[in-house]
């Protein structure tokens, strides 16, 4: 769960990454939002929680001819989504849209570069997924692949895909977009010169081939069942521009030349990003601010502090206390947004004992999941496989039979232990972020 904070100077609602488009996005390329304007309803489910970070926004003023529509029992997520504190008036007329404007956004953590396939982390993700279009993009109420540069696509056999894509398409500098710069930026994620960290996304491309200048081709040398999905995310495959990349020595660390629906102004590292709206976009009539600005504040309470003097007027907090705290303040609203963000703990399979695979076994059955979500996340999130119940089309119930090593128990765990040789016990490090409060006190549990 992802709790958001803002301004309260108009009705809020909350939207999902598609919606975010007509204000400013947040997380992991599937943003959550809590808009400072009023906007019209959506068809848009919101997000089922997997996981607690916190959202805080200035509260919206009273309004008897607007609210946030309340979510159906059959939308609303496993954890709940707080509306703004308007009464809900569903037979209402929404109010008229009101476009233009700023919307700053106070982050916590600012991008170490902007550029899409070498800096995957959230909070460039965060940035670049406004300045930035892929092919085809993720419906977040069914979670099926709907077009984006693509206008339609076909598979005439298991390994290849080809695309048709829109026409009338321009990057920021004005230039028209055609298949020779999807051809460019699947080959530039592809070389190894560039040491992409998650080129695998693509799967194993045989040829790309350009079929005119609104057509392409993809060929797999075997079959790759993930491949529109993995290009709906813009961590490894947003749509770049050949000379822009040529001009900067081949990265786009600080710069950016895309066909999203903002564009990059002023990028000051550690303290701010300024983008604009790009007109025309090809999404018809979006966006809907003229300019967002992401403001780098560390601390959180120093981004409370600024919501509260009304210098940002959007922020995420990642810790559900701090959230809880600032629940009971007059002038703040407070968002819960369920979100696809997933906590777990890797193992390092070449430290000793950890190659045994009963050893990890035995320390899977001792950890509590469940004492986790209730104490760590103040029971703001859920014990998930490793699809989030978000993910609906993929995520498996939560049951012994499913995940038999997920569910505590400790006399299983201390019979594979013994079995493992290592009865007596052994000791571990656990390497944690002290940036994420919930990894913390996660790992003090895993030690107790």
């Amino acid at each position: 769960m992802r709790h958001q904070i803002t301004p309260s100077s108009a009705p809020i609602q909350t939207l999902t990454r598609r919606a975010a488009l007509r204000l400013v996005a947040g997380t992991l390329g599937f943003g959550v939002l809590a808009a400072c304007a009023p906007t019209p309803p959506r068809n848009d489910a919101k997000p089922a929680t997997t996981n607690s970070p916190a959202a805080v926004v200035p509260k919206a003023a009273e309004s008897s001819t607007t609210a946030a529509p309340k979510p159906s029992d059959a939308t609303k997520p496993a954890a709940q989504i707080a509306a703004t504190t308007q009464p809900a008036v569903p037979t209402a007329a929404p109010a008229a849209m009101k476009r233009g404007g700023t919307l700053i956004v106070g982050q916590d953590v600012g991008p170490v570069s902007l550029d899409p396939i070498l800096t995957t982390a959230h909070p460039a993700a965060q940035i670049y997924e406004h300045l930035y279009s892929t092919l085809v993009q993720p419906d977040h109420e069914t979670g099926k692949i709907i077009p984006d540069l693509a206008e339609s696509w076909e598979v005439p056999d298991p390994k290849t895909h080809i695309f048709k894509l829109r026409q009338g398409v321009k990057f920021h500098s004005g230039r028209a977009l055609t298949a020779e710069d999807v051809k460019y930026s699947f080959e530039r994620l592809l070389d190894p010169k560039n040491n992409a960290p998650i080129r695998a996304y693509v799967g194993p491309i045989d040829k790309i081939e350009v079929l005119g200048d609104y057509s392409i081709k993809f060929t797999h040398t075997e079959v790759y069942a993930p491949f529109l999905n993995a290009i709906a995310d813009r961590r490894p495959i947003a749509i770049v521009d050949r000379e822009t990349v040529e001009k900067n020595d081949g990265k786009l660390s600080a710069v950016s030349n895309g066909t999203g629906p903002f564009k990059l102004v002023e990028y000051v590292p550690d303290s701010k990003v300024v983008m604009e709206r790009h007109t025309p976009y090809h999404e018809k009539d979006l966006p809907i601010l003229d300019r967002i600005e992401f403001r780098i504040i560390p601390d959180e309470q120093s981004r409370i502090a600024a919501i509260r003097s009304g210098e940002v007027h959007l922020t995420t907090l990642k810790d559900p206390r701090t959230a809880k705290l600032v629940a009971a303040d007059p002038n703040i609203v407070l968002h819960k947004i369920g979100s696809l963000l997933r906590e777990g703990t890797p193992v390092n399979m070449q430290r000793e004992p950890l190659g045994d695979v009963r050893v990890r076994q035995a320390i899977s059955y001792a950890l509590n999941r469940q004492e986790m979500v209730d104490t760590v996340l103040s029971g703001e999130g859920a014990v998930s496989g490793v699809f989030p119940p978000l993910e609906k089309e993929w995520a498996l119930p939560m049951t012994t039979e499913n995940f038999p090593t997920w569910f505590h128990d400790l006399e299983k765990s201390r019979a594979l232990l013994k079995e493992a040789g290592k009865a007596d016990g052994f000791k571990l490090s656990i390497t944690v972020s002290s940036a994420f409060a919930p990894e913390v006190a996660t790992a003090q549990l895993m030690q107790s």
